[in-house]
């Protein structure tokens, strides 16, 4: 799907506008126009993207909580949700003194990160899984 979007981008822009394009699907909105009654659809992509974003936030937060509440022993992970969305709040806060700094990390330094992490949590669970014998 990534691929087709970037392909898709480079055939309407070109090479030379769209690799400083930092979404190019936006981009590709903001160009959309349906008559002379829809103009600005990119609001549609824009609202599609925060929604995403608000749920991928709260199932982070919600699998910290309950990942937390198991390794503690508590009955219920609900008293560690809002110390979970403070800690979220904080770090997400400091992380970064800018927006160039966090697309800086998110083109240079994530994807190295994001393939070591992957990479080694998916041999871990594969040899776990080869240890104790288990199936799919």
């Amino acid at each position: 799907m990534i691929i087709i979007l970037k392909i898709s981008g480079i055939g309407v822009f070109g090479w030379p506008q769209a690799k400083n394009m930092i979404s190019i699907s936006l981009e590709v909105a903001r160009n959309i126009h349906i008559g002379s009654f829809f103009q600005r659809v990119e609001v549609i992509w824009l609202m599609t993207a925060s929604g995403a974003a608000i749920i991928a936030s709260a199932n982070f937060i919600w699998v910290f909580s309950l990942g937390l509440s198991q390794i503690l022993g508590l009955k219920t992970y609900k008293p560690l949700v809002i110390p979970s969305i403070l800690i979220s709040y904080v770090i997400g806060i400091t992380s970064f003194n800018n927006s160039l700094d966090l697309v800086n990390f998110a083109f240079y330094s994530l994807p190295i990160f994001a393939i070591i992490v992957e990479t080694g949590l998916e041999m871990f669970l594969f040899i776990t899984a080869l240890i104790f014998k288990k199936r799919g």
